[in-house]
């Protein structure tokens, strides 16, 4: 079984997506142009609820009206990104990848005209690293670390032109963190030094001297604190962030994840919480990985009847299509062996 069932889904280059949640703060900065911030603003707070339709709308828009910005094709990208991720689904990767290559193109073409904009190196990071964590998800590590360290690099760019621009700290901190945590387990990536407690400085910093990214700077350190098991700072942040997005999903797993350090029962209402809204939308791959979350849970109460009934549940599910049940295979697998150790079998 895993020791952190969420997390466990992540891998080095996957947290990119979270690293690069940092954007989701860029649309409160103050931009030049006034109407590319309240479109930025709509649909990132569309995202953030799930609102994945309306969210492409104002992108977009914002692609169409300012064509020769990347911010437009970085975010439709990142918005796909999310809608899969939240999904559980097949990621529409000729789309993803057609806009952030187109990114990339633009906005290197920005920082070569003005090479001390702070915005321009910014957004080059952004597609960067989105860039990066598409080429992870195709098995090329190599390149996804390459282009990894390049993200990283432009964002301290943006740091030693403005040390104010703490949006950039919240990338670098988390990235500084999980570099160092997967060296651990990584014996090719020993050649870098432990850069954790740094990494948390720098999100703890961007928290507490930013009101344009603290959410974000907060999510990230949601898992950071469920990674080194400390799970009251996790709620505590999670609870904070829930405030203002009480509907977002993206935000309740960590919170739920973080009261199994404590508290399984607090665990299993809000697991239900995400499992009623995956139910809602008819979401199989979600609904199938929440009932067992929520097994083990009350497995691990003592509650055994209650947690065989989750397996029965899952088991007896129909209509998986053969990529569904693909994705799903392992987790069946122990689905069945969780059932069988409950039944005595």
């Amino acid at each position: 079984m895993q020791e952190i069932e969420r997390l466990g889904r992540f891998n080095f280059f996957a947290l990119l997506l979270l690293i690069l949640l940092s954007s989701w703060g860029f649309d409160y900065q103050e931009y030049p142009e006034s109407e590319i911030n309240s479109l930025m603003k709509k649909g990132i707070d569309n995202l953030i609820i799930q609102k994945f339709d309306e969210a492409q709308v104002y992108f977009i828009k914002l692609n169409n009206n300012y064509p020769k910005n990347p911010l437009g094709k970085i975010y439709l990208a990142a918005n796909e990104i999310a809608r899969s991720y939240d999904q559980a689904g097949d990621y529409n990767s000729e789309f993803i990848l057609k806009n952030l290559l187109g990114a990339i193109e633009q906005a290197e073409e920005l920082v070569d005209k003005d090479e001390n904009n702070v915005w321009n190196i910014y957004m080059l990071a952004l597609a960067e690293g989105y860039y990066a964590y598409f080429k992870a998800l195709d098995g090329n590590w190599l390149s996804a670390f390459s282009n990894g360290l390049s993200c990283v690099s432009n964002f301290e760019k943006c740091i030693e032109i403005d040390s104010s621009f703490y949006e950039a700290y919240t990338a670098i901190g988390a990235y500084k963190y999980w570099k160092s945590r997967k060296t651990e387990i990584a014996s090719w990536l020993s050649l870098f030094s432990d850069e954790k407690s740094e990494g948390i400085a720098l999100l703890e910093e961007a928290i507490s001297k930013t009101s344009y990214n603290t959410y974000l700077a907060a999510y990230t350190l949601q898992w950071i604190y469920i990674d080194s098991k400390e799970y009251k700072n996790a709620v505590r942040i999670s609870e904070e962030v829930i405030k203002k997005y009480p509907d977002s999903r993206f935000f309740k797993w960590g919170y739920a994840r973080a009261y199994e350090g404590y508290n399984r029962q607090k665990s299993i209402e809000i697991y239900s919480s995400l499992l009623n809204s995956y139910m809602q939308e008819n979401n199989l791959i979600q609904e199938i990985i929440l009932k067992h979350i929520i097994a083990q849970q009350h497995q691990h109460l003592g509650n055994y009847k209650l947690a065989l009934s989750f397996c029965n549940d899952i088991l007896s599910i129909k209509g998986l299509t053969e990529s569904q049940t693909e994705k799903l295979e392992d987790r069946l697998a122990r689905v069945r062996e969780l059932k069988k150790l409950l039944s005595g079998d």
